[in-house]
């Protein structure tokens, strides 16, 4: 008898400890994303009314996207990166920068993530989306990415930040700016891309994508490789 009670004590501490272990997993999980600030004009809004406009089927109790399965079939967690306000003609809008963690929720080295780009303006008390790069369908199935349209990504062992100099295509057209920046200590190898995009029915279409050298590249130099 007093062994039966030592095995039924130890298996319900098993299972105490397991439920422990699941719960500080959830929490740390939702502890690693912070909700981001937005700025200037669009600071009265939340990242969830961001995330609404850009992803159809978007639910704001979880963060995740019914509309993109993962490669779990389950609804596809998404977030902001970063957010910057985008002036334009004495416009503001704003221009996010999103991740999907499709195939993973931690980014590994050889792994990549997408990190679709949209632009948005306020709709009087509200938000409404301008233009946004296409979105992946679904993680299932190894789908073509277009290499115009096509959302962005990243691997691991790169880092993926918003441009907004003044870049221009014309005297009256603004382009929005994003870099890719590749380092790989053991390699070693290091290179920074500067993808352009232009605002185009709705979408965002890149128009030039060229390796800078150095953090200070700006619209005089972008006179590379424009794809109209």
């Amino acid at each position: 008898m007093g062994k039966l009670q030592q095995k039924s004590l130890g298996a319900v501490l098993i299972l105490l400890m397991g439920g422990a272990r699941h719960a500080q997993t959830i929490e740390q999980e939702d502890k690693s994303h912070k909700p981001i600030q937005l700025p200037g004009a669009f600071s009265g809004f939340l990242e969830v009314d961001v995330l609404r406009k850009i992803f159809d089927g978007f639910d704001p109790t979880t963060s995740r996207v019914s509309s993109i399965p993962n490669n779990e079939s389950k609804p596809t967690k998404v977030s902001i990166l970063a957010a910057k306000s985008w002036h334009v003609d004495g416009d503001e809008y704003l221009v996010v920068l999103s991740q999907l963690a499709g195939s993973s929720e931690v980014l590994c080295g050889n792994c990549a993530m997408e990190a679709p780009l949209a632009v948005l303006k306020k709709d009087g008390n509200g938000l409404s989306l301008v233009a946004r790069q296409d979105l992946p369908h679904s993680y299932r199935s190894d789908e073509p990415v277009s290499e115009v349209f096509g959302t962005l990504s990243y691997t691991g062992h790169e880092s993926i930040a918003l441009d907004l100099a003044p870049y221009r295509l014309t005297n009256r057209e603004m382009l929005i700016g994003v870099r890719i920046e590749h380092m790989w200590l053991a390699a070693p190898f290091y290179q920074t891309r500067l993808f352009l995009f232009r605002v185009q029915g709705g979408r965002l279409r890149k128009v030039c994508e060229e390796p800078v050298i150095g953090p200070h590249f700006r619209q005089s130099e972008a006179v590379g490789s424009f794809m109209i």
